[in-house]
């Protein structure tokens, strides 16, 4: 099972300080179909058959992922400690940043988390570029 992990931290650039860290990990999720048949031809011999198909969640989205949800928390983080402020206070209720303040009160496991995680982002009409995130963060 492979897995990516990001971590990431928000400095007090006058001071040095660590503000904010937060760290997420993404399991990429692969299948496989593995049919196999076997028959006795005669009292010596066996013919086998196998086929098999595998696949694996491309790796860039995996990573993606980690990145938009660590974003996201440590903005939610950095939101509840005070260290920074959105440009409109009533942001602040936004559906995306309730259900992540949610989860982290809930202690959800990571598994549900990156279940929902594409349909938070939908719902709220986020985009996951850079340029979303910084206007939104002031």
């Amino acid at each position: 099972m492979d897995q990516v992990t990001v971590n990431l931290r928000s400095i007090d650039i006058r001071t040095g300080h660590i503000l904010q860290s937060v760290s997420t990990t993404k399991t990429i999720y692969s299948y496989e179909v593995h049919p196999s048949v076997y028959k006795f031809v005669n009292f010596k011999d066996l013919l086998e058959i196998e086929a098999g198909v595998t696949s694996n969640e491309p790796a860039q989205i995996s990573v993606k992922e980690a990145i938009e949800s660590a974003l996201v928390h440590l903005i939610v983080q950095g939101l509840e400690d005070g260290n920074w402020q959105l440009q409109n206070a009533a942001d602040l209720n936004n559906p995306v940043l309730e259900r992540y303040r949610n989860l982290a009160r809930n202690l959800m496991s990571y598994e549900s988390y990156a279940a929902t995680q594409n349909a938070l982002f939908a719902e709220a009409g986020f985009v996951s570029d850079s340029a979303t995130t910084s206007a939104v963060v002031q």
